[in-house]
Parts: C-alpha cells; sequence; structure tokens
C-alpha cells in the first residue's frame, strides 16, 4: 500500500502537467498574408470600345459582360467570308455533279460564234453585208437631219419663251444619239469597204481555238485535280469564316470567375490594342495563405489535411484551410546544415487554400495558421 500511494501521486502530477501544458502554454502557431489571384482581362483582337458596363470597386459573377468592343468590322468581313464560301461550296458541287447539259449548249454556241466571225473575217466582207451597211448609214443620217431640225426649232422656241426647258433638253439629247448613230454606221461602213486587217483574222482564229478548249473541257467533265482544288478552296473558306468567327467572340470581354473589378480605365471610344490590358480584377477563389514550417514539423501538414486559421479582423473566429502545396525544396539559414541543432532553420513552403463562403476574408490580412486538429482542442501541437 505504502508503494501504491506515491505512484498515484507521480500520475496525478504527470496529468496535472499535461492539463496545464494543454491550457496554457501557447501553441505554435504560423503567420502568412491571405492572397488571392489577379486576373488581366483584354481582348485578342482589339478594336473600338463600345460599351463599359463596369467600374472599379464593383463585384461580378462568372460570365458577366464587362467591356463589348465594335463588331461591325468584323461582321462586315463574316458576311464576305460566308459569300466566299458559298461560291466555294458551289463550285465544288458543279464540278462533282458533272457537265450539265446548258453548260455544253453555251460551249458549243460559244464555238459556232468565234467561227462565224473567223470565216467572215477570213473570206472578206460580203455585197450584201456592205448595201446593209449603206442602208443602215443613210437611214442614220436621217435621223440626224430630223434631230438638227428639231433641236434648232426647240432653241427658237425656247428663246421666245414658248417651250420648256425640258423640252429642249430633249431635243439636244435626241440630237446626241443621232450623231453617235451616224458615226458609228460611217466607221461600219467604211470597215467593209476597207476589208480586214491581218491582226484581226489572227485574233478571230485564236478565239475558236480558246472556245474548241472550252467545248472539250466541258465534254470531258471537271479533272480529278480540279474536284480536289475546289475542296482545298471550300476548306480555306471554312476556316476562314472560323477565325472571323472566334475573333467575334472576343469582342465581348468577360468576367472568367466571381471577383471584384481591381482597374478599369477604358471609356467608350476608345481604341483597345490586341491583347492590351483593359481591365483587371481579383478573383475571390481561390484564396491562400503560404506559411513556412521547420523540417521538424513537415511531417504535420501532409497534403490535403485540413488546418485552422483566424485573423485579427474576425477575433475568437477560425476558418478551414486544406493544404494544397508543400514545396519540394527547402528554404533554409545557413545555407549548409552543418549541426542537429542547425536544422530547425530548415523551412518549407506549404500553401493553403482557405474556405470562406461568406466571402469575409481579404487579400492582405494576416492569418494566423494552426497545426492542431483545432485550436481551441486541449493538449500540446504535436
Amino acid at each position: 500500500m505504502k508503494r501504491i500511494v506515491p505512484l498515484l501521486l507521480l500520475l496525478a502530477a504527470l496529468g496535472g502537467g499535461w492539463w496545464f501544458y494543454g491550457n496554457h502554454v501557447p501553441r505554435a502557431n504560423y503567420s502568412g498574408a491571405i492572397e488571392a489571384e489577379d486576373a488581366t482581362l483584354g481582348s485578342k483582337v482589339g478594336g473600338r470600345v463600345a460599351e463599359v458596363l463596369v467600374q472599379e470597386g464593383d463585384t461580378v459573377q462568372h460570365g458577366d459582360v464587362l467591356v463589348r468592343l465594335d463588331r461591325e468590322p468584323l461582321e462586315a468581313r463574316l458576311r464576305e467570308a460566308l459569300a466566299d464560301l458559298e461560291r466555294a461550296r458551289q463550285k465544288l458541287l458543279e464540278l462533282e455533279n458533272g457537265s450539265r447539259p446548258q453548260e455544253i449548249q453555251r460551249a458549243q454556241a460559244l464555238l459556232d460564234e468565234a467561227r462565224h466571225r473567223w470565216e467572215l473575217l477570213k473570206n472578206g466582207p460580203r455585197e450584201e453585208d456592205i448595201r446593209a451597211a449603206r442602208a443602215n448609214l443613210q437611214s442614220a443620217r436621217a435621223e440626224l437631219e430630223l434631230a438638227t431640225i428639231t433641236e434648232k426649232r426647240q432653241c427658237e422656241l425656247y428663246k421666245k419663251n414658248n417651250t420648256s426647258a425640258d423640252a429642249l433638253d430633249r431635243a439636244r439629247k435626241e440630237l446626241s444619239v443621232a450623231q453617235g448613230r451616224e458615226r458609228a454606221a460611217q466607221a461600219q461602213l467604211d470597215l467593209l469597204l476597207a476589208g480586214f486587217r491581218e491582226e484581226e483574222i489572227q485574233s478571230a482564229r485564236a478565239q475558236v481555238e480558246a472556245a474548241s478548249a472550252a467545248l472539250a473541257l466541258v465534254l470531258e467533265g471537271p479533272r480529278v485535280e480540279q474536284i480536289e482544288q475546289a475542296r482545298a478552296e471550300v476548306k480555306r473558306a471554312e476556316a476562314s469564316v472560323e477565325r472571323i468567327q472566334v475573333d467575334l467572340s472576343e469582342t465581348v470581354i468577360t468576367a472568367p470567375s466571381e471577383g471584384v473589378i481591381e482597374t478599369c480605365r477604358l471609356r467608350p471610344g476608345d481604341l483597345l490594342a490586341p491583347n492590351q490590358a483593359a481591365l483587371t480584377m481579383i478573383l475571390y477563389e481561390p484564396l491562400w495563405v503560404r506559411i513556412f514550417v521547420p523540417e521538424s514539423r513537415l511531417g504535420l501538414v501532409p497534403l490535403g489535411r485540413t488546418l485552422y486559421l483566424s485573423t485579427a479582423s474576425f477575433p475568437g473566429e477560425f476558418f478551414k484551410g486544406t493544404v494544397v502545396q508543400v514545396n519540394r525544396k527547402a528554404e533554409f539559414t545557413p545555407r549548409n546544415v552543418q549541426t542537429p541543432e542547425t536544422r530547425d532553420y530548415l523551412i518549407f513552403g506549404v500553401k493553403i487554400e482557405i474556405q470562406d463562403p461568406e466571402r469575409r476574408l481579404r487579400p492582405g490580412m494576416v492569418a494566423d495558421v494552426f497545426l492542431s486538429d483545432h485550436p481551441k482542442a486541449g493538449g500540446p501541437e504535436p
């Protein structure tokens, strides 16, 4: 019995010491500034600013429109690109379907016309063509004489205020037309009388050869390389349309996440260069604090562990955080560890992502991080 009493007293002393240590000795904690991501927003295409829908200090949600740029220049390019695409697709369809009867008939008619002209030039003018040209010239001269008399009479009447200015203008226009017809008829007759030049005959022959080759191509149908080229044109036109549509999406600058506008100095009418910073915002998520713990306590901050932290702004309140990163490389002083005592100078950066659903914490606040399961829990930190 005498041996048991001292043992009980020893255990009581140890328990009391443990209680005192856990409740009166401050737990070790680590401090760091709360950080958040800054987002710099702009447009890849740039353009004239049409609307600015936010100002500095505004809270925005994910997807909110912040700035709109003028879309008209890109929309005009898109209309042109869509028209080019439609033409390319139509051409490809025609090649894939082969030559239509109308195309063959048109090519044959062009060849017949070219041959007729060549024969006419090669054989010289016929007597009936000359007679018809002379008759045409006589008719044109008669029209010119009548138009001249009418114009002269209208001038005299206009001077006496017996006709309108419109009537005089019509007479002068009819005279001008008649003069043109007379000159054309005279030139046609002169050409027939003089005969055709050798270069005109050779040109007509070349037209016959070109029309004949065109008809042969139509009868043969499109070649494989023509169809492949047309398909390539369609792909290029589709890519052009897609690029412009992507550029159009860049004319609307939206919020990438929930946050607050930090800087915004744009005004409607401003010219925004491609990739120029239009505004900046601070994202509400994620918030994190970075602390540095010694090597001896590195085992207390495994990835995924929940830790608690507090701030001076909200005394007595604790926020949860999750360890999301532990630096692989230590930072320490001195640079070379020489003795066991200096190992405590080895520190590892630890990033803790904070849970703050009520959005009360702000970047720049100083947070104290506790490595115990809960800062209110009894017992010393391991």
